[in-house]
Parts: structure tokens; sequence; C-alpha cells
């Protein structure tokens, strides 16, 4: 039996035009994750943070118009099998870019403070025309996958990295041309992933040339597939990480990727980044709370403010009324209980 799972609510518009190239988005935002006081997990249904549309509009508002009023679904997770330890866990979000003129994760461990005035000139490269203001700093390990309206950065002698909600994209390969632009003489790596849909996206690109990009999940099989695997991905493909069938998360039918895309994700996370969110922690990794990062807060002026997606949140959660609870039952069902049943 587990003692841990993570409810989501998906918003997805069926009814507008396929995004843009330039609207591509990612997933969803996680909507929390509720540790039972038993054995038997309790899950709310309700959204904890705010929610973001299955390939949402970049500029726009978080939930399209033509879905705002349709019945909401909800989608279990199936989560990471720790590899050391056989437990599952609910893996991981990052949003990152980075740019190097060698190992990267050799000069992340280098420990290096911000430039805060390069620091500063990068997220406006990053960002153009957007209104930027400083925020409370942060750390990689604390702000690797920040919300939306905030970003986290750091430059320093032969590294620049961001880590923002922007660089969510279901194609990598459409990252703007202006971050790509600025790859040249050097290496650019991006890596998104995302628990909820147990999603995974990462690129590289060489002197402003793409090798490769994967983005993939088990709901939309194999996004994007650009350039020759690394070797890191190979013993995946092969089949040799296969996710078993587990009963207590959605039946015995087989998983529908030959690995699970968290899985992947922390070892790019590890091969190109040099750390991992919840993956194996090897000695010579760099520790993600020890790389400093400035924060800013950065809002798109062709989107809605702050302020009006808060409203329109508020709105959504005063429509959705009071939080119900279920309990998973041994037959796969859920049987909802009251608030007294919780303890």
């Amino acid at each position: 039996m587990f003692d841990l799972m993570c409810f989501a609510i998906e918003f997805e518009d069926r009814g507008s035009k396929a995004p843009s190239q330039d609207n591509q988005r990612g997933r969803l935002d996680d909507l929390g994750a509720r540790r039972a006081t038993r054995r038997t997990p309790v899950v709310q249904a309700r959204p904890l943070q705010p929610c973001r549309a299955v390939l949402a509009r970049r500029r726009r508002a978080e939930i399209p118009r033509s879905c705002r009023s349709r019945p909401l679904s909800f989608v279990i997770s199936r989560p990471l099998r720790d590899t050391a330890t056989g437990a599952r866990s609910m893996g991981a979000k990052t949003s990152l870019i980075a740019y190097s003129d060698g190992d990267l994760p050799g000069l992340l461990r280098t420990l290096h403070r911000p430039d805060a005035s390069a620091t500063a000139a990068l997220i406006d490269r990053v960002f153009p025309d957007w209104t930027v203001s400083p925020a409370e700093p942060g750390n990689l390990s604390d702000d690797v996958r920040p919300p939306e309206d905030l970003a986290y950065a750091t430059s320093f002698p032969g590294v620049e990295l961001i880590c923002a909600d922007s660089f969510m994209l279901d194609n990598p390969s459409l990252l703007p041309s202006h971050l790509v632009e600025a790859s040249r003489g050097r290496r650019l790596v991006l890596h998104a992933m995302h628990s909820v849909v147990d999603w995974l996206a990462f690129a590289v690109w060489e002197d402003g040339r793409l090798v490769r990009s994967l983005s993939l999940s088990p709901g939309h099989g194999v996004i994007e597939d650009i350039g020759e695997p690394f070797p890191f991905e190979l013993p995946f493909w092969e089949g040799l990480h296969p996710v078993e069938p587990d009963p207590a998360w959605g039946g015995t039918e087989p998983y529908a990727l030959p690995f699970h895309p968290l899985e992947l994700g922390e070892m790019a996370l590890h091969v190109l980044f040099g750390f991992t969110i919840e993956g194996e922690v090897h000695p010579d990794d760099v520790d993600p709370e020890d790389v400093a990062l400035l924060g800013f807060n950065v809002v798109d002026p062709d989107g809605p403010t702050p302020e009006e997606r808060r409203a329109e949140l508020m709105a959504i959660r005063e429509r959705m009324g009071e939080p119900r609870f279920f309990r998973p039952q041994g037959d796969g069902s859920l049987q909802e209980i009251g608030i007294d049943e919780l303890a």
C-alpha cells in the first residue's frame, strides 16, 4: 500500500484551435499532494495552487475561456519508484536552461556567487520588453521550477543559468530564437519535467545547433524526438528500466512507455546538470542548495497581470464550492468520506 497520492485538475481546451508554435506551453501546475495520516491515502478534490491549462496559450490567461465552464477531469500520476529502495515517490518538477563554456556540472560545483549586474542583464535578455523587478533570492534546489511571474538566475564566468516557468515546452525545439542564438560558441541545455502528468522534456544545442530534443509523457506518447539519443538514454530505450504494473495505481495494464519519464528525467538532470531532485545522489554531485540564485519578478506585458490571475483563480475556487474528500478502495474505486474521517 502507498501513503501518498497526487491529485490534479486538468483543464483541456478541446474546442479552440491548436496553439501556434510560439504559444506552445508545458503541462499543469501541481495542485498539491496530501500525505495521509493513515496508510490509506486521502485525496482532497480541490486545487491548492493556480491551475495551468494543457497546452495553454503562452501569453494569455492560464485557463482558456472555452473550457472554464466545463466539468473538471481528475488525473492521478503514477509515482516514480526509487531505484535504490523500491519505494515510490511523487517525482519532481523542473524548468530551466543553462549556457556553459565547458563542463556545466563541473562549473556549478565551483559555487561561484551570482554576479548581480551580469545576472540582471541576463534576465533582461531572456525576457525582452517584460516588466522586471528584484525579488527575494533563492537556490537551485528550491527554485528549479518557479511559479509564473518569477524567475531565478545566476551568471558567473562560464555559466548562465535561468529557472522560469516559460521553459516548460512540449516541443523544446521551439525555444525562442533569441535564446538559441545566444548559445553561439557554447552549449545550451534545457530541462523540464512535471510529475503530475509524468512528462519530461530536455534538449541540447551546441554552438547554436540543436543536437538532441526529447519530449514525452504516457498520455501523449513521444511528442518530440530529434537527434541521436545520448548514451545515458540507451538503457531506457532498450527496455532495461520498465515500469512494472501496479494494481494500486490504476490496475494491471502495462505502462504506456517503455520506461518512466521521470526516471529518465532524473538521469538527464544528473548527466547534463550534475544533480538530481529525487534520484540517486553521488558523492561528487552538485548540491543544488549551494547554488545561489537571484530572484526576479517577471511580468509579460501582453498577458494578464498577477492580480488578474489571482482574481480569476479565486472566482474558480468559489465556483467549485466546498472541498470533497475521497479514499481509494481495494477495487480501485473512490469512496467519498467526511472531514471528520480524516483523523
